[in-house]
């Protein structure tokens, strides 16, 4: 048995957005360019919430449960992004399109986009240290931004953007939301 504290987890994840049938790197490798960093989160980091809701069913005069039947399940992943580039704020608000303008004589240079609604879909990579002294990450193949707060800019305090996202069932894989992946050994 290993004497490392391995199974104590300290350190924050990182959340990475591609468009639904991109492929998942592995757990030792660099994201690549069509994953899109969301950038750091405030100090609750991110937030991972496995739900899962039963009804229990009792046996004729018993105040005892016999049995428990699975009646939703969910995963949720939540943050608070505090580094909301131009990019990231447009990726979180339905994958928007920032077009920049350069600057000119009387004219400053930006770069924009527009605030539409839609209901875009994405693939949802988490990763952070490991319960195995390694790397770990979550593999969501379809999530969804189902709620996201107010952008408050205030003084004395970080402008952050709350953000919860909802996987969906993997389509490829049916009756599940996606893996949870721990790095136990360095590859050969």
């Amino acid at each position: 048995m290993s004497v490392e504290p391995y199974e104590l987890i300290v350190g924050v994840g990182q959340v990475y957005l591609a468009a639904v049938g991109t492929t998942f790197p592995d757990v030792d490798e660099t994201p690549g360019a069509s994953w899109t960093n969301l950038g750091s989160t405030d100090d609750d980091g991110v937030t991972v919430n496995h739900v899962r809701e039963r009804e229990l069913h009792y046996k004729g005069n018993s105040t005892l449960p016999q049995k428990a039947t699975l009646t939703e399940a969910r995963e949720e992943v939540s943050l608070n992004l505090v580094e909301l580039t131009p990019e990231r704020y447009a990726k979180i608000l339905d994958d928007a399109t920032v077009t920049t303008v350069a600057a000119e004589s009387g004219t400053p240079g930006t770069r924009y986009f527009r605030i539409v609604p839609g209901d875009v879909q994405f693939a949802l990579l988490l990763r952070g240290p490991g319960p195995l002294g390694y790397d770990m990450q979550y593999e969501y193949p379809r999530v969804g931004l189902v709620e996201q707060g107010e952008v408050q800019y205030q003084k004395g305090d970080k402008t952050v953007l709350p953000v919860l996202f909802q996987a969906f069932e993997d389509t490829s894989n049916p009756g599940r939301f996606g893996t949870y992946r721990a790095m136990s050994a360095v590859a050969l």
